[in-house]
């Protein structure tokens, strides 16, 4: 049998195929690190703000006289916190945390005085 100008083309066919193959799967895996990395910083934003919640939870709970403003210092930000009086009975707390990779994040959180315990929390981002 005669093979003369058949074998490039089929060579060639197949590492275009097995390139693109690679390619394919090359950006996925860049795709999945890139969620990956995204999700641990989500939740260690997320850790931080609770952190900073459950400080501020036992700071009302324990103190009479509190501080209205204060911040908190972890690893990878600062947490800032404000606490204001909506009526007798409901405080208001403003979280903000500061991160070198997000910037700013938001957080209110709304403490209940005669139940003693965090009644909300909504996030601004």
């Amino acid at each position: 049998m005669n093979a003369r100008g058949f074998t490039f083309p089929v060579t060639l066919c197949i590492l275009l195929l097995f390139s693109s193959f690679l390619a394919v799967h090359f950006q996925q895996y860049v795709m999945e690190k890139r969620f990956q990395f995204e999700l641990a910083e989500f939740e260690r934003n997320q850790f931080m703000f609770l952190q900073s919640l459950k400080k501020v939870e036992i700071l009302l709970i324990t103190e009479e006289q509190f501080k209205k403003t204060g911040q908190f210092h972890y690893e990878n930000g600062t947490v800032t916190y404000q606490i204001e009086e909506l009526d007798p009975e409901q405080l208001q707390i403003s979280f903000r945390l500061f991160t070198s990779s997000q910037g700013e994040l938001t957080g209110v959180g709304y403490f209940d005085q005669e139940l003693q315990k965090m009644v909300k929390w909504t996030e601004r981002n």
